[in-house]
Order: structure tokens, then sequence, then C-alpha cells
């Protein structure tokens, strides 16, 4: 007679998990467990298994307790590995210790999701792909690099940077085995949503791969600058099958200087994007700031929705360059008082804000992949074509545009940085129809070396991807969310790191946020010998306080 399926038992309420006793065995052999519940307090020692699940049908068996219980081909492949020939392991995976099939289990399991990966005393990460020779190559390459290393580090006085750079000529530099890292990197594990918060939580992480078994160092203690909505930005790209997770699996990884601790219980039953709400009013109530919403992403479907704009849409896939940083001030009203901003209901919240603009003109997207310096050269003919009156200086016009869109940063040393911009207006100002030359510090330089002024393009390229170029009514240069329309108006909502855009609805004072906007305010400033436009709104660039614009209470929906 064939096994019955396995039925598991509903769990306690409380902090109950499951853990199974894997038997030993070896190769094919069938794989055999029993499965207990302890109190999350009083558990054993037991090792967390960190994988991906890869096709999610499960056609494998493995017997709990003499019934079936179904699992993938990747936890089936991870079991076997892991399986010791001779002795008991205990464990905990998702698919076995959580009843996949129980929204409401899954939802509170998932909430206690860090602390097993904290108290396990070992996580197995096990890393799934063809092998092709390249875990050999990568451990024999490791084992060198790390023997050069124990070797040097003896002789540094344990300054900054005092490890020294490897000369150009360096055997190891231009090593063919650095192949099989780039082969190892490109594993779906790597791309896995959930596996930020299980490496990052581990006591011991040890990498499963092809023979390899080597300790995973991972951790967060030394960025100090990254709170959850920025962990949370740069995970948009990774992998996760239900897009709720975008706020679950990273709303434990919060640090010392996090300004809101906020951890929801999972809740499977509700939709994504009320997963979304629950977070940002939560959010807001607890920090009182608004840097959430920097982080709104948006595209011509989600803009015209008519859930609430001011949400951050985290299942929106986005690699626009993040235009604030830690380091930018927040933009202040006259008063330079801070107002919190007031959730209002479900869709509603009020902010503290400048409207001090309309935008006239919009460029073509910007596309990283795609977009020559022939492109941004159009552009720069469109904007001077467009524009009756700049705020700008005559002959600091293009100095002005190229840094609108590099969001007015640099990069490495200031110096190089300048030659390297001053390469690109001249090269701008070469392939422009008109050909003004309105800088003449760029029409006059020398030049640099093609390769710098593509050093400077690929900037260009990073900064305004997904964005366009907008002129405003007082004439101002803007990098704008792609989603702009004509029309659209120029904002500072006061607690924020930069300028916003916003879409009137048709109530009064009600608006919709499309995110983030970069503009130069009107006066150039010299910092170790580089002209630098300030952050319109900054303390040095409140033009808007010479305008006839008034601070107001605005509602964003």
């Amino acid at each position: 007679m064939a096994p019955e399926l396995y039925q598991c038992n509903e769990l306690s309420a409380g902090e109950f998990i499951r853990l199974f006793i894997l038997q030993p065995g070896n190769g094919k052999e069938p794989l055999k467990c029993s499965i207990r519940t302890f109190s999350l307090e009083e558990t054993p020692p037991f090792e967390a298994i960190s994988y991906v699940w890869g096709n999610p049908e499960r056609k494998n068996n493995i017997l709990v307790d003499g019934h079936i219980l179904k699992i993938t081909d990747n936890l089936q492949e991870a079991l076997r590995t892991i399986r010791h020939p001779e002795v008991t392991r205990t464990l905990w995976a998702d698919s076995v210790c959580i009843n996949q099939n129980s929204p409401k289990e899954r939802g509170h399991q998932v909430s206690l999701m860090a602390q097993i990966y904290a108290r396990a005393s070992r996580t197995l990460i096990f890393i799934n792909s063809r092998d092709d020779g390249h875990a050999e190559r990568l451990e024999s390459l490791l084992n060198e690099v790390d023997d050069m290393i124990q070797r040097i580090l003896p002789t540094l006085d344990g300054s900054w940077n005092c490890f020294p750079f490897p000369e150009p000529n360096y055997p190891v530099l231009t090593d063919p085995r650095w192949e099989s890292m780039r082969f190892l990197f490109e594993q779906e594990w790597f791309w896995r949503g959930w596996v930020v918060q299980e490496a990052d939580l581990a006591r011991d992480g040890r990498v499963i791969h092809h023979g390899i078994d080597a300790r995973f160092l991972y951790g967060s203690e030394d960025m100090d600058d990254i709170n959850v909505l920025s962990i949370m930005n740069c995970a948009r790209s990774l992998h996760l099958k239900d897009p709720r997770d975008r706020i679950y699996a990273f709303q434990n990884l919060t640090t010392k200087n996090n300004k809101a601790s906020i951890i929801l219980e999972p809740n499977y039953e509700q939709s994504s994007l009320d997963s979304y709400m629950d977070f940002a009013q939560e959010y807001l109530r607890t920090s009182s700031g608004v840097d959430l919403l920097e982080y709104i992403r948006h595209d011509e479907d989600s803009i015209l929705s008519p859930f609430a704009s001011w949400v951050p849409r985290w299942n929106i896939c986005s690699d626009e360059f993040y235009i604030a940083h830690t380091g930018m001030p927040q933009l202040t009203s006259q008063s330079a008082l801070a107002t919190a901003p007031v959730v209002l209901s479900k869709t509603l919240i009020r902010v503290r804000a400048v409207i001090f603009d309309v935008v006239c003109y919009i460029s073509q997207l910007i596309d990283k992949n795609a977009a020559t310096v022939k492109d941004i050269a159009c552009i720069w003919d469109n904007v001077s074509q467009v524009q009756s009156h700049s705020p700008y200086a005559p002959d600091h016009q293009l100095l002005a545009f190229v840094q609108t869109l590099t969001c007015g940063r640099g990069m490495g040393d200031p110096q190089a940085w300048v030659r390297a911009q001053e390469a690109y207006m001249l090269l701008i100002s070469q392939q422009s129809k008109e050909t003004k030359n309105r800088d003449q510090k760029a029409s006059n330089s020398e030049g640099e070396k093609g390769k710098t002024a593509d050093f400077f393009h690929r900037q260009v390229q990073s900064c305004g991807h997904g964005r366009r170029i907008v002129v405003t009514k007082r004439g101002y240069y803007g990098l704008t969310p792609g989603i702009v329309h004509e029309g659209d108006l120029c904002c500072i909502v006061f607690g924020g790191r930069t300028p916003f855009i916003l879409r009137e609805t048709e109530k009064k004072d009600h608006y919709k946020i499309l995110g983030q906007a970069f503009s130069p305010g009107k006066d150039i400033s010299v910092r170790r010998g580089v002209r630098l436009f300030p952050l319109l709104g900054c303390e040095s660039s409140k033009d808007w306080t010479e305008w006839d614009v008034e601070e107001r209470d605005i509602y964003l929906c």
C-alpha cells in the first residue's frame, strides 16, 4: 500500500516553529525525516537552509514519519547534498516547515523568519548550478588570494587605505579564473530577495557549491547610513515570487540609524498594494519625515490608478538613478521649521510645501543603453530654442544643463571630473546644430581625449536613465521622472531633500506626486576651483523666496 500524503498539524498560537530531523543516507537513496514542533525560545541546535525554490512544481518525495511530502527539485538536491551519511541533521527549510497551503500560517511564520535565521547555529547556503569545473577553479583562486592577503597584512600599519594596490602587471588581476567568480555571482541565489535577510542574520553562513564548503561573510554593521527604505529600493531588481514580500523580506533589516523600525505582521490574504499602503502609513506615523516620498516610482499605468500616488510601488522594477543621497540636507521653509506629514485617510496625506514653477518643455526619454552624445546635443538644441529667458548667465547655461544631467554630482578626483565635464561640454557644443559655444570656458578648451568625454557620458546615461530633461516656465532646467507631462508642477515638500514633480487633480489643492527631480539654482558657486550649481531649494539657493509663491498645505492623493 502506497504511503499517504503528509498532513501537518496546526501550530499553536504564539512563537512556535517546526524543525525536521533529516535521517542519514547516501546519494539517491530516499529522503526520510521526522518533523517536530518547538517553541522558538526552546529549540534544539538546528541549521537553516538558504536556497532557491527554482521550478515551484513539487514533484519529488521526502518521507515524513512514513508519509509523503512533496518538495521541489532544488530542495531535493540541497537535502541530498546536505544529508550526512551516518548521523541525523536537524534543519529548517521553509517549504518543509511552513504549511504553504495556509496563507494565515505562512504570514505568521514569515514574521518569525528573522528570528529563525538569527537563532540557527548555522545557515547552509546551497547554490545550485551546473559546475563545468568552475567550483574547483574558484576555490583555488580564492585560496591563493587569501594567502597573498595573509602575507601582506602583518606588514601594514593598520591605517585607513594602507593595503597596497597591486601593480598593473600583477598576474592575479588578469587571472582567467575570475571568470568562475563571475559565473558564481550570476547564479540565481544572488538574485533572490529573501537571501538578503537570510545571509545578513546568519550567525555562521556556509556556502555549499559543488564540493566547496566555505564561510560566507556578510554583514550590515558598517552601513550606518542605510535604512530599510534604501534596502527596499536597492532590492527592486531582486527576484521575489510574491510582490507582498517586497515589504516582508526586508522590513527586519533595520540599522541603528533608521528613523523608524516598522515590523508589520505579514498578511498574505490582502493585496500587495494594501501591504505597501500599510507600510507607508506606519512609516509616516513613526518617522514624522517625508523621506518615504523620495522612493516613489511610477509608470504610465500606476500614475493613472486610483491608488494613492504617494505610496511607493516597490514592485515597479526601476533602475532609475536615486537623486537624493545621505549628504544632502533637508529643504526647509523660510522659517526653517519642520512640519511632519499628516495621514488623513487611507489615500490622503497633508504636507507643507511650495509650488514654484510649471513644466513647459520635456525632452525625449533618456535610455542608458541607447542615448548617444548626439542625442544629448539634440536635447541641448531644443532646450536652447524653447528657452525665451533664462535665470542662468549666458556663459553658464551649458554648464547648468550638463550638471542637471548628472544631478550635480561628481565622480572620483574633483579636478579629473572637471576636465571630463569640460571635454563633454566641448563635445556637446561641437555636435550641436547651432554650435552656439555659449560657455566660453568649454568652447575655448583644448579638450581631452575621447575616453574622458566617454567617461562623463556614461555618468549622464546612468543619472538620466528613465528620466527627461525639462525646462520650466521660469527658465529653469530639471531632470524629472520619465512620466512627466507639460503642465506638471515643480514643488518643494519641506523636509524632503530634492524638489518633486506634481500633477494637478480635479480637486483644489489635491495632487498626485510623480517623483523626485533635480533642478540647479541660478547662482553658481566655486569650491576648490570647481564651478557648481547648488540644488534649487537648498539654503544657498532659495530662489523661490523672491517669487510670488507661498508656502501652504497641500494634499497628496
